[in-house]
């Protein structure tokens, strides 16, 4: 098998299984001549990952970003649908999220405060990197919009069970489904600027750590 001269202990890789060698110019496995790693063809994923730096499109649903849009989405809808709803002195009132943000409850204009502010990161954080350094704050402002409806929410059971007594007070569909956007929202803010390992060049994985390095020891003879 050919080899290269003795001074030449470049790393070479096989274009084709994209193994590395060192001292050798033929892939001992596959016989084509190896190349240097910047000559490596490019693999589909990564002609299609962007650079750690440079600015994905707006619209891209990679990086944990199609999760956050999707939840954002849910987050707003749910804001105008039916919250609560009561039968009060033979009368039925709803409330939607927007009947409460506009009358009892001010807090829960957080709501659709958050499901903006998603739109923003995802307008202003376009690279790996950004949405990588955002990915703390994103998880923690997942929490608020639940945290908000769930806050307005004891605070009307109260005041009508105050005024009218218990067990008048119904929940509607807004709040199941702020509750399903604000998982969306979470799952995202975990996955955003977040590289798929599968989507990563050969052999890019993170190394192991010394401790899981097993050493082969020669074994010590039986007493």
């Amino acid at each position: 098998m050919a080899k290269n001269d003795s001074n030449d202990a470049r790393l070479l890789f096989c274009p084709f299984c994209r193994e590395c060698y060192e001292g050798e110019t033929v892939c001992p496995v596959h016989e084509l001549r190896l190349v240097d790693f910047t000559a490596l063809p490019k693999q589909a994923h990564e002609r299609d990952l962007p650079g750690l730096e440079d600015d994905v499109d707006p619209w891209d649903v990679r990086f944990g970003r199609g999760w956050i849009a999707l939840g954002a989405l849910f987050v707003l809808v749910g804001f105008f649908m039916p919250f609560a709803s009561a039968t009060v002195e033979d009368q039925s009132v709803s409330w939607s999220g927007l009947d409460l943000a506009n009358g009892p409850a001010r807090t829960m204009w957080t709501v659709p405060f958050v499901a903006a502010l998603y739109v923003w990161l995802l307008l202003r954080r376009r690279s790996v990197v950004k949405m990588a350094g955002a990915r703390l704050v994103a998880f923690l402002l997942a929490f608020a919009p639940a945290a908000s409806v769930v806050y307005s929410m004891v605070n009307m059971w109260r005041g009508i069970e105050r005024l009218h007594g218990a067990g008048l007070l119904e929940w509607g569909l807004g709040i199941p489904v702020i509750a399903a956007g604000a998982a969306l929202l979470a799952i995202g803010a975990v996955r955003f600027g977040l590289v798929p390992r599968g989507a990563l060049p050969h052999g890019a994985g993170p190394e192991a750590s010394p401790s899981a390095i097993s050493v082969d020891r020669p074994s010590e003879p039986p007493p």
